[in-house]
């Protein structure tokens, strides 16, 4: 496809806030494209929707009636972000969808197309997880292979030499690490490490009765506590995303002898703690331990203050004092654009019949390509 598509992708993550869509130019077809990214916007759920989809996944009964009155909720907020973005058309929409169950090979990422192609006059593609989890994958991680088409020019200008990785804090962390532009995809790698976002948010909602600890400001008012650090370390021990709740939940009950500051504090100690070993654990393979890596920092734990300085403590003391920790918009992506953009550029190759898995990172059985089977649900207007 040599014309350009202007793709929508939209991300709503496990921390069940809003949604995320960014705006998307690509040229050219499958893992050979080039992206360009245009634009961001976001749109919290209202209270209410919150609320709902937060107990779907925490597995609490709703009726029929307020499942489907939920998922159709969830689109129209979908569409209003969309409309923020004020693009000049859309050729294409890929949505992640909520995910409110995932143990694979069962996973249901509540969306529903219709209302969005109808209103945009466009394909819509969704239910992304299906075709992996079908061919025996976890269903998850998705976006290193988009991390790489995205970002790999600019990180191989900046990173000649050594690994680049991208991380992100989202609802639940998880990292990619990234070859050369010239390498082919199998050096692509990505992993899950722990709950990030949505075990801090549930610190702020039951101690303090906020949303969210803006900005990490209350936690960098506190100090990590070693042995609740310890234990919540030992509980990030699957380094799967069940994408169900809070799998960390029963540590903030147990430890309510901290003060939240103090939670808050010891929480982002533990994160950091399991991403700086996962990430050696990876790296001690193919590069020399201490060789020095650029990680950049996506999502709305990049502007935590408190995590971002604790990743970069954990990092340069398990990885090399030269380790670069830097925020993913040194390579020219917003942040908070990272996953939406990458699930465009996924939906892109989606519709080149590309598949967008990796067998290597999320044990689907590979296809005569290299990659995964083909991907996603498709509606069309």
């Amino acid at each position: 496809m040599s014309h350009a598509r202007l793709v929508v992708g939209c991300m709503s993550g496990t921390s069940i806030d809003g949604v995320d869509v960014a705006l998307v130019e690509t040229r050219g077809s499958g893992v050979s494209m080039s992206p360009r990214f245009l634009a961001f916007a976001s749109v919290p759920f209202p209270t209410s929707l919150a609320a709902r989809l937060r107990a779907i996944a925490d597995q609490h009964p709703l009726t029929a009636g307020d499942i489907t009155r939920t998922s159709a909720e969830l689109c129209l907020v979908h569409d209003q972000a969309i409309r923020l973005l004020n693009p000049s058309r859309v050729d294409l929409i890929c949505a992640h969808g909520q995910t409110v169950f995932h143990h694979p090979p069962l996973s249901w990422q509540m969306f529903s197309p219709a209302p969005l192609a109808h209103a945009w006059n466009c394909p819509v593609v969704f239910d992304l997880r299906a075709a992996d989890l079908a061919a025996g994958g976890q269903g998850a991680p998705l976006t290193p292979l988009a991390d790489w088409i995205l970002l790999r020019e600019a990180l191989a200008s900046r990173q000649p030499n050594g690994p680049g990785v991208i991380v992100n804090l989202g609802g639940f962390l998880n990292a990619t690490i990234l070859p050369h532009a010239h390498n082919n995809v199998s050096s692509i790698r990505g992993l899950d490490v722990c709950p990030c976002n949505h075990l801090l948010d549930a610190i702020a909602r039951d101690r303090l009765g906020l949303p969210y600890d803006a900005d990490g400001r209350l936690a960098l008012q506190g100090q990590p506590h070693a042995h609740a650090a310890d234990e919540l370390l030992r509980s990030f021990a699957s380094g799967r995303s069940l994408g169900t709740g809070d799998e960390a939940r029963s540590w903030i009950t147990r430890w309510t002898a901290l003060t939240p500051q103090d939670a808050l504090a010891t929480a982002c100690s533990a994160i950091a703690d399991a991403l700086a070993k996962r990430l050696a654990d990876q790296l001690a393979g193919e590069h020399e331990r201490g060789a020095p890596a650029y990680v950049a920092l996506a999502g709305g734990g990049s502007f935590n203050q408190s995590l971002s300085r604790a990743i970069e403590r954990a990092l340069t003391r398990d990885l090399s004092t030269s380790t670069t920790v830097v925020s993913l918009a040194s390579l020219g992506l917003p942040p908070q654009a990272r996953e939406a953009a990458c699930f465009a550029v996924l939906g892109a190759l989606c519709q080149d019949g590309v598949g967008i898995s990796l067998p290597h990172i999320t044990g689907c059985a590979p296809t005569a390509t290299g990659l995964g089977p083909r991907a996603g649900s498709w509606f069309y207007p």
